[in-house]
């Protein structure tokens, strides 16, 4: 019992400041963009019907980066594009391919 316990506070540990930077996910500049991956719908996708420019793909079609300097409310139009996240981009350099 005692390393289960200890298993799920190091799981909490790890994930709470990595949630905690999406909380609110920036409303403008440079942010990581997740599609549902069974979706059909691919990151550069609704990067593109946000009026955003496509700065990194990721090594799946349903996670990649986008900016929009212009509007403040990019995340929103995001959203409303079919995102089911975005956030910080530095969550999302794990998932990136260097190429």
């Amino acid at each position: 019992m005692r390393k289960l316990l200890t298993a799920a506070g190091m799981i909490v540990a790890f994930l709470v400041p990595i949630l905690s930077l999406n909380l609110f996910p920036p409303r403008s500049g440079a942010v990581a963009v997740i599609v549902n991956p069974l979706g059909g719908l691919r990151a550069a996708d609704v990067i593109a019907a946000a009026d955003g420019r496509l700065l990194r793909g990721g090594v799946w079609p349903w996670i990649a980066v986008g900016i929009k300097s212009t509007d403040k409310n990019f995340a929103e139009a995001l959203f409303k594009a079919g995102a089911i996240f975005v956030g910080s981009p530095i969550l999302a350099v794990g998932c990136q391919n260097a190429r």
